[in-house]
């Protein structure tokens, strides 16, 4: 297997060295994907077909100049060998990962990893320090003595991972987190809150959380760690700071960011503006009949924090998402009456079945034991194309179906609508719609045992003591939590960048996959994330701790190339402009 998977990088570098075209093509299968993270377009592309990989690559072969093809691990599963390697181009240094069948290749990654001459300092080129030696101290500045070159708005896991990406980088960026900490986003959720997803998959860059932490952390652990990881990494964050507005400079080429910092009004001038703040915008409250005639309490989901004041009260929680199950649990556990209202289908599936289905070969602590490093898990995730990844939910979702079967069948019986999708899962819907499943910790439980109740219709109205639905059912209620999601991001955007701009952004998140909430065209990357825009020095951060980790590398190597003055030609297919940027844009 080493020997065929030596031969076909062989062969690959050599038809590239030689621009046979023809050759190129004799080495991947007919149904394939090449997946280039910066190496070759400076873009986040997918190229699916022999006709668009070639293409793409006498495209830009001619400035990328591979070389330097070096393979390191080979490994076979069946009739499939997969095997890792390293390159460099003109202005990177790189890893790969190709898939071989009997047929010749039918998944390949290529992407970027440093770039030459603009390493990070690490290990054996770390910096000194301790020891400067004498300089002469300047007094403390309470002013900006030095424009920031990139200005990242908001300062939660994803502000702060990629401001210390471009703090090793040694491109001058400031964080503005509008709370007291950049912990406080977690801090501030309700007590309840854990995070679904096991320690590993959700890493911070530089960092290992410590290895006596639980599995699933608590919000608390997850806020106190970013805390800590902003200081520990000298990120430089400006605390109980808000974008109020900002506007494009055409003529200087500039952002002009107007923020309000603990009350006073400061500017910043940086080249570029990442919008780290998330998927969404503000919370997303419906707007029920005779609102104002309801006696009780009402709140967004977002301003809940624990059930202790409602011992003994009747609680409604509209929605049926993980913030509303979560909730109802908390609420329960409190000694609460709790009926949830569910307007359409969800997803359920058991939290460990998930783990052990779709994240368990990658992402544990098993995988880890027997060698996998976080490194290694992540370009595995890397490799797989978004459409193999659709593909391969249909198989996932029916086993955990099976798994969960149980429950399934008891949730039914109580009422519960289930979505039964062929393909729905928690990865299928996140990458479509930023929306998920519901993985239970423990509420799906409580609703097949009659414990939470259910109601499924939607809410229209609130009278002095009840929520009413649709059908004209009375909820009784002293509490009503509406855990009814956000406003998309781009209304936020609006708000801060001007309504122009954010329709010239146009489509946030989705592969156009045509799932729920996802219209085609097939686009078969994130649109949007962590790649240029269609607004000029504008770029979006966001995703969850495994993509914010991941992607946070290649955003900070795109912004540090323009820094440092090296020239981004990015591939464009036929059919759009190729975008040139000159050195130092």
């Amino acid at each position: 297997m080493d020997c065929k998977a030596s031969s076909w990088l062989a062969s690959f570098s050599r038809a590239l060295e030689r621009c046979d075209y023809d050759g190129l093509g004799a080495l991947f299968t007919d149904k394939c994907a090449w997946r280039d993270l910066l190496s070759f377009t400076w873009d986040i592309r997918t190229l699916e077909g022999k006709l668009a990989i070639r293409d793409m690559v006498s495209s830009v072969l001619d400035h990328v100049k591979p070389h330097g093809w070096v393979m390191q691990e080979v490994t076979e599963a069946g009739a499939i060998i997969t095997a890792r390697f390293v390159f460099q181009t003109a202005y990177a240094n790189c890893i790969g990962h190709v898939r071989l069948s009997e047929g010749g290749c039918f998944t390949l990654t290529t992407a970027a990893q440093s770039l030459r001459g603009h390493e990070e300092k690490r290990g054996l080129t770390r910096e000194l320090g301790g020891h400067p030696g004498a300089v002469q101290r300047c007094s403390a500045q309470t002013k900006i003595t030095e424009q920031p070159y990139v200005v990242i708005v908001g300062g939660s896991q994803c502000g702060v991972t990629l401001g210390a990406r471009l703090k090793q980088l040694g491109v001058p960026s400031i964080v503005l987190e509008k709370n007291g900490r950049p912990g406080d986003a977690w801090r501030h959720r309700y007590e309840a809150l854990r995070l679904h997803f096991q320690l590993s998959y959700c890493e911070f860059p530089y960092l290992p959380f410590p290895d006596t932490w639980p599995k699933y952390l608590s919000k608390g652990q997850m806020a106190d760690w970013i805390d800590f990881y902003a200081t520990a990494m000298g990120v430089d964050v400006w605390t109980n700071t808000s974008c109020v507005q900002a506007e494009w400079d055409e003529a200087k080429s500039i952002w002009t960011v107007h923020a309000e910092k603990d009350g006073q009004r400061v500017q910043l001038q940086p080249r570029h503006l990442v919008i780290a703040t998330g998927l969404c915008g503000s919370a997303h409250v419906p707007k029920l009949q005779n609102h104002e005639s309801f006696k009780g309490v009402t709140m967004h989901s977002s301003q809940y924090s624990s059930g202790a004041a409602f011992r003994g009260k009747k609680a409604v929680v509209v929605g049926s998402g993980t913030s509303a199950h979560d909730i109802c649990v908390d609420l329960w556990e409190h000694g609460a009456d709790v009926t949830m209202i569910q307007r359409s289908a969800t997803p359920i599936a058991r939290v460990s079945t998930f783990q052990n289905v779709c994240l368990q070969q990658l992402y544990s602590e098993e995988s880890r034991a027997n060698g996998t490093t976080t490194e290694m898990a992540d370009l595995e995730h890397l490799s797989r194309p978004y459409r193999l990844i659709l593909e391969s939910e249909v198989a996932a979702a029916s086993k955990m179906r099976e798994e969960d079967a149980d429950l399934l069948q008891r949730l039914q019986k109580a009422g519960f609508l289930l979505d039964s999708d062929p393909g729905s899962t928690n990865r299928t819907n996140y990458l479509a719609s930023g929306a998920g499943t519901y993985l239970d910790v423990g509420a799906s439980e409580l609703i097949a045992d009659g414990l939470i109740k259910l109601k499924t219709g939607t809410a229209t109205a609130l009278d002095e003591s009840a929520v009413i639905t649709d059908d004209g059912t009375q909820l009784e209620a002293d509490l009503v939590v509406f855990a009814t999601g956000y406003a998309p991001l781009t209304q936020l955007l609006a708000k801060l960048l001007g309504r122009d701009v954010a329709e010239r952004l146009g489509r946030i998140w989705g592969l156009g996959s045509g799932w729920h909430g996802d219209a085609g065209p097939w686009e078969g990357e994130l649109i949007n994330m962590w790649k240029t825009t269609n607004v000029e020095g504008l770029w979006l951060h966001g995703g969850n701790l495994l993509q914010n980790r991941i992607n946070s590398l290649f955003l900070a190597l795109q912004l540090k190339a323009r820094h440092a003055g090296i020239p981004t030609q990015i591939y464009k297919p036929p059919g759009t402009r190729t975008r040139f940027e000159l050195a130092g844009a």
